[in-house]
């Protein structure tokens, strides 16, 4: 029986999630922004308005949240950092992410991001979720 948790985000969860970043999420960051998964992750818990980690038996899976894009427009940007272990666990984590993503949004009118078009998961996560990926 897998044990899920989702939490507040520590320290001790970024450098626990650092050293086991999926490949396909390094090359996106370098490809967007030129940053390594520790700088992405410092610049968007420092800008998001939640964020949460995903935890399946006591292992971090995953840090994710939202950032405030602009007030006015209702805009807010989701973001996922992972380890190859969500991919084996696709269902696991949506089922027990889908709700705490639908709460986390709700002052948003339209969630969007950018997701490189070789990172095959990201896009099917993001599309499951209803987020726009450009």
């Amino acid at each position: 029986m897998r044990k899920v948790e989702i939490v507040s985000v520590t320290d001790e969860h970024i450098s626990a999630i650092l050293p086991h970043v999926r490949q396909a999420d390094h090359d996106e960051f370098m490809a967007a922004a030129g940053m390594t998964p520790a700088e992405v992750i410092t610049r968007a818990m420092k800008s998001a308005s939640v964020a949460a980690a995903g935890m399946i038996n006591g292992e971090v899976v995953t840090i994710f949240g939202i950032s405030p894009a602009s007030i006015i427009t209702g805009r807010g940007i989701p973001w996922l950092v992972s380890t190859d272990h969500i991919e084996h666990q696709p269902l696991t984590f949506l089922r027990h992410c889908r709700p705490i993503l639908r709460d986390i949004s709700r002052g948003y009118r339209v969630l969007e991001n950018y997701v490189d078009a070789r990172n095959h998961a990201a896009k099917i996560l993001a599309s499951l979720d209803g987020v726009h990926a450009c």
